[in-house]
């Protein structure tokens, strides 16, 4: 039968690619050309692709118009009914539904918007008795879950809410209360010669109520032998607690049902973890030593690249006041050095002016300057400084000429380079508060839908 359905287009298939030249025009070349080499070669492959395509076309407009027809019908269906004043209610049992009419008065142009809810369709005063009794009989059968007679109950009662399909509501009432829950679980073990529990199934159909009332006798579950020992056990063992109260020892029952006991506290074996925590303590101090010393060295490279612009233009301007190079160095670090005795620890050492400062006591203790400059850019270990300490050392060799522009060329590259160290931790910034931010996304949603289901 498929075959035939799909057969039934064949002929105007063909025919349109007939007519209509598809497959067969000079735009369509391209698109050959790739049929031919995905069929290795095989002319035929074109014809059935493009006849296949036709096909499928024709199928899927010939449903799209039964669909449309079929939206039509059912949309002039709805306003007849409208026309005729009548809306059809919701079946039995449903939720209301809200629905919003345009009203038109005959004299006016204008029209009015109506907000209505629709309950759902009431049952005749015979249906809710006939769906009481229907439910009643279906609550008879259920209600005992898997016992068989209501005289032994030892497992879990059946106790649906709604019956008939949710056309019928239940509540239940137990006597004595704290037995049986209104799920019908049994919440307390009774003695071993029962409880009588009295229930009082109290059913409402769209107002119109009934009441069933039901006696179980609730004995305990029959246990297994393993269970039966072990209960014994702790009746034996309260049971021992209970007497000889003003002694200072309790006394264990030694044997139970001709078992010997033995008695102990429950082993904790927490104790393993804890002892394998404190052997790894090492290494875990080992490797979050190394992660310090890391993240330290990388806030140094952070420092020194953010101190070198401004290290720089120092540089330029004392040379440019008539300062040599060694005097301009040695004024920074002195500076520097000044500071840091003035205000003691509330000045935060600089990994950029501390070097300066080692370099200056190198060249008092014989290191020749140029050595000294070469040293500093290579302890910093950064390019740009090991590009100033080789500039330093080199114009020292041929004279500090032209120096101070080359050095303030260097400065305006540098602050090119701190903007761009700026921009590349703010992306890192941006990046790191992109979790954060699908956390609180999760948490708005979570808000604003949860009680929207909690609701329905």
């Amino acid at each position: 039968m498929k075959i035939e359905l799909k057969g039934l287009m064949r002929r105007p298939a063909s025919f349109l690619n007939d007519r209509l030249g598809i497959g067969k025009k000079d735009a369509d070349q391209t698109l050959r050309e790739d049929l031919l080499t995905l069929a290795g070669g095989r002319r035929g492959a074109v014809e059935e692709y493009y006849q296949s395509r036709t096909e499928n076309m024709l199928w899927m407009g010939l449903g799209g118009v039964l669909l449309a027809v079929v939206l039509i019908v059912n949309g002039m269906t709805e306003d007849l009914s409208l026309r005729e004043g009548r809306i059809q209610r919701p079946d039995y049992g449903s939720d209301p539904r809200e629905t919003v009419l345009e009203a038109s008065a005959e004299g006016t142009k204008e029209t009015g918007t109506v907000n209505l809810e629709i309950s759902q369709r009431q049952y005749t005063r015979a249906e809710k008795e006939k769906l009481l009794n229907a439910a009643i009989a279906e609550l008879e059968q259920v209600y005992l879950g898997e016992n068989t007679d209501p005289d032994e109950v030892r497992s879990d009662l059946s106790l649906p809410e709604v019956l008939q399909n949710g056309s019928v509501k239940v509540q239940y009432l137990m006597m004595p209360y704290g037995i049986i829950s209104e799920q019908g679980k049994i919440m307390t073990l009774p003695p071993d010669e029962g409880t009588v529990v009295e229930i009082r199934a109290d059913l409402e159909c769209q107002g119109t109520a009934k009441s069933r009332e039901m006696s179980v006798h609730i004995f305990p579950g029959i246990l297994s032998e393993d269970e039966q020992f072990w209960k014994d056990v702790g009746t034996a063992a309260k049971e021992a607690e209970s007497s000889r109260g003003e002694e200072e020892f309790m006394t264990l029952p030694s044997s139970v049902g001709g078992q010997r006991i033995q008695w102990s506290y429950p082993k904790d074996h927490s104790f393993w973890f804890f002892a394998f925590l404190c052997a790894m303590m090492p290494f875990f101090w080992l490797v979050r030593a190394d992660q310090q010393i890391r993240e330290q060295a990388g806030k140094r490279q952070d420092e020194l690249r953010e101190d070198y612009p401004d290290l720089v233009w120092k540089m330029t301007l004392l040379m440019g006041a008539g300062l040599t190079i060694s005097g301009a160095f040695g004024r920074i670090a002195g500076e520097y050095m000044k500071q840091r005795q003035k205000g003691g620890d509330a000045v935060k050492s600089r990994y950029a002016y501390e070097e300066m400062v080692y370099s200056c006591r190198e060249m008092k203790s014989g290191v020749p300057e140029g050595k000294a400059y070469e040293n500093f850019g290579r302890r910093c270990q950064i390019a740009c400084y090991i590009r100033l300490g080789s500039l330093l050392s080199q114009n020292l060799k041929k004279g500090s000429r032209g120096l101070a522009s080359t050095l303030e060329k260097e400065a305006v590259s540098s602050l090119e380079m701190r903007r761009n160290e700026a921009r590349k931790k703010g992306e890192k910034a941006a990046a790191r508060l992109l979790l954060p931010m699908v956390l609180m996304l999760g948490v708005v949603m979570a808000v604003l839908t949860v009680p929207a289901f909690l609701s329905m």
